[in-house]
């Protein structure tokens, strides 16, 4: 099992350019395979529980669900290394949604590869 780091870091997609980087409280993640009639995928999907962020148009380019790019970073005894949930050919579906004092990270991602490998 991988430890992650809580930092992640969105990359939206046709959107700014700038990368978003959220601090999220300790998780853990585990792709599912699953088998269907067009065959076998591993399904990324997450909801990760962040820090309210200060800036308000971090909610405002995340209110409705956008096509980005989610990097995790694990830590270990190997070194630091970086596992991206979603491609710019099948990219994740992400949406922050505001609570009162954190907020829940939705990433939706069907993959065909394992991310963790």
């Amino acid at each position: 099992m991988k430890e992650f780091s809580c930092l992640l870091m969105i990359s939206v997609l046709g959107g700014s350019e700038k990368n978003i980087i959220l601090n999220a409280d300790p998780f853990t993640f585990e792709p599912a395979m699953t088998e269907e009639n067009g065959g076998v995928y591993w399904d990324c999907s997450k909801t990760f529980i962040v820090d309210v962020a200060e800036e308000e148009s971090i909610f405002n380019e995340l209110k409705v669900p956008r096509s980005a790019i989610v990097t995790l970073a694990s830590v270990g005894r190997s070194g630091a290394r970086t596992y991206d949930i979603g491609t710019e050919t099948i990219p994740a579906k992400v949406q922050l949604v505001r609570h009162l004092n954190k907020a829940k990270l939705v990433v939706k991602c069907k993959m065909l590869a394992n991310p963790l490998f």
